[in-house]
Order: structure tokens, then C-alpha cells, then sequence
């Protein structure tokens, strides 16, 4: 008996056959038999704020298709950004995004990460992770983007969603900025430019610090 998946006998050996409805086998293992409870609802799984696994394949997100980010993790030599192998910082998992055709999901654990965080058109990045499971819940799982850099333009910016023109989302952060030390000049959580409707902001508290 296997549990949550019927048994078959195969060449006089007994064997996990098809998991029971409501359940996926997830590791792989055979011992011990469908071990996820999960129901399949689609293919594609954007993180949402109900931290839902759409697909069934253990987080809320498209594993297939993602980088990931921890404190714990490193950038140098990192050649897969996967869930054992995370990215230290969001801007390097973001370039190694870019690079490959496939990846469209940066999924950040708890932490505090330095901005400022420039937003690529077409990819999501989603935080409230838990970096030991890569459960997702924002709320228990604080991920911060903090930036107190003065930009060239003058304001400090922890946020930067310029020129977006594909589908691209930004959820389950808290975003803060320090003051900025300038007289007159601004606080910007996020800032926005050129930026339509593709741009889906869900799920996230802004606290700007002071302007100058």
C-alpha cells in the first residue's frame, strides 16, 4: 500500500501507480506514494495573494520557470538561481533573467533586500517567501526592499518601473526609503514612468521615509 496512490504490480513488484484525486507525488519518491495535497487548476501560476500552487508543482509560482532569491544565497558563479542555489540579491537574479528565454519569475524570500529595484518588462517579481520551504506568505514572510541611495535625478528611489510594455507583476513586498538628506527633493517607494496597465502592483505596503 501506497499512501494517497493505488498500487500496481509490475513484473511481480509492487509499485505507486496513479496518485488519488486531490493528491500529486511531488518528491518523486516512491515510498511514499502521492504525498502533496494539491488540486490541479492551471498550467500557468502567477503569485498571488492567496499564495495558491495553481499547478501543483509545491510553491506558489511556476518553479520551471523562476530564479530565486535569499539572503543566504550568492551571486558569483551562480549559473541556475534554482530553489537550492538561490541569488543573493534581487538585481543579479534579475539579470540572469534576462538572459534566458524561459525564466520569468523571481520569487524573493524574507529578508531585508537593497534597492533601489529596477522592474524588467515581462518578468514578475514576487516576495513573502519562506527561504527553508519556499512556502509563500507575505504577511509571515516580511520581504523588504530598503534603498536610502540618492539618485542622479535627486529623489531616493527603492522601486523603478520605467518604460513596462509586457505583462509584469510586483506583489507581497514591503518597500521603504530612507529620508532623503537633500532640502526640497523627493521620496519615492516606487516611481513609475511610461508605464501602462501591464504593470500589476498587488499586494504590497510602501513606507517612504522623509523628503528633504
Amino acid at each position: 500500500a501506497f499512501p494517497n496512490s493505488q498500487a500496481l504490480c509490475v513484473a511481480g513488484d509492487c509499485e505507486s501507480g496513479l496518485c488519488e484525486e486531490g493528491w500529486v507525488d511531488l518528491n518523486g519518491a516512491p515510498e511514499d506514494g502521492c504525498e502533496y495535497a494539491c488540486v490541479w487548476q492551471s498550467e500557468g501560476d502567477p503569485p498571488d495573494p492567496e499564495g495558491l500552487d495553481a499547478n501543483c508543482d509545491g510553491i506558489d509560482g511556476e518553479r520551471a520557470h523562476a530564479v530565486f532569491v535569499s539572503p543566504i544565497g550568492a551571486d558569483a558563479g551562480n549559473e541556475s538561481g534554482a530553489m537550492d542555489a538561490p541569488f543573493a540579491t534581487i538585481a543579479g537574479a534579475l539579470a540572469f533573467s534576462q538572459q534566458h528565454a524561459s525564466l520569468t519569475m523571481v520569487l524573493v524570500s524574507a529578508g531585508t533586500h537593497s534597492g533601489p529595484v529596477m522592474l524588467v518588462s515581462g518578468l514578475t517579481l514576487a516576495g513573502g517567501y519562506d527561504p527553508d520551504t519556499w512556502s509563500r506568505d507575505p504577511v509571515a514572510h516580511e520581504t523588504t526592499i530598503f534603498s536610502d541611495t540618492l539618485g542622479t535625478s535627486g529623489a531616493v528611489r527603492a522601486v523603478i518601473a520605467d518604460g513596462i510594455s509586457e505583462p509584469t507583476r510586483f506583489t507581497g513586498f514591503t518597500v521603504k526609503t530612507g529620508n532623503n538628506p537633500s532640502p526640497g527633493q523627493p521620496v519615492q517607494a516606487l516611481w513609475a514612468r511610461n508605464t501602462g496597465l501591464v504593470l500589476e502592483i498587488i499586494g504590497n505596503r510602501f513606507e517612504p521615509g522623509d523628503g528633504g
